[in-house]
């Protein structure tokens, strides 16, 4: 990925944090044996893991939802919405490195929910389900930024936008490793406006 568009790609997902109300933030993870498990983690330039990755998120988020008691369909307002990049990086300084992609993901619910002043209501019911279902019985779960206090709400927003829309260490594939963000639900973008970037300092 070109370093403008990177840039680029890091300030709308900033913005995106910034203009939402998100209350929820999960790390997804595959730490099975990698030589034997690597769809969900694959880097390759094929962009199969990408594809993986955000699949996998969608039957999570089905599971969250079905955990909360909330009806699925086209015919049924969504309670809640969920903002979600992949990464590659590992270690304090996020080295990015072959086939580690993992997930951050930020989950809202609109003010008109009976989820909004409670958000982790039914967060046990939640790990439960995702424990006994066959195809996320793999997925590791981290909460808070770097698993601190095992708190699954958030308390900073400045922070998680700033965890999110950091920029990783070194290449993959020739360039920067993409976090292709995708979302769902009544989720507010930003405009192009809110998008321009400022020119780099001369060197």
């Amino acid at each position: 990925m070109l370093n403008q568009d990177y840039r680029l790609q890091l300030k709308f997902i900033r913005k995106t944090i910034e203009l939402n109300d998100f209350q929820m933030f999960f790390t997804m993870r595959d730490l099975r044996d990698k030589t034997a498990y690597k769809k969900f983690r694959s880097t390759s330039a094929d962009c199969s893991g990408y594809l993986e990755r955000e699949k996998s998120c969608r039957r999570l988020m089905d599971t969250f939802r079905r955990a909360y008691g909330l009806r699925g369909g086209k015919g049924n307002k969504k309670e809640f919405y969920y903002f979600a990049v992949s990464e590659a990086g590992v270690g304090e300084k996020h080295w990015l490195s072959e086939d580690c992609g993992h997930l951050h993901i930020c989950v809202g619910w609109t003010k008109d929910s009976r989820y909004y002043s409670k958000p982790r209501a039914c967060l046990d019911r939640f790990i439960e389900l995702v424990n006994d279902k066959y195809s996320l019985r793999w997925a590791s779960f981290c909460c808070s930024l770097r698993n601190q206090n095992k708190m699954y709400t958030i308390e900073n927003k400045v922070k998680v936008s700033h965890y999110m829309s950091k920029p990783e260490t070194g290449t993959l594939n020739g360039g920067n490793f993409s976090k292709e963000p995708f979302w769902d639900g009544p989720i507010i973008l930003p405009t192009s406006n809110e998008l321009t970037l400022a020119p780099l300092p001369l060197m």
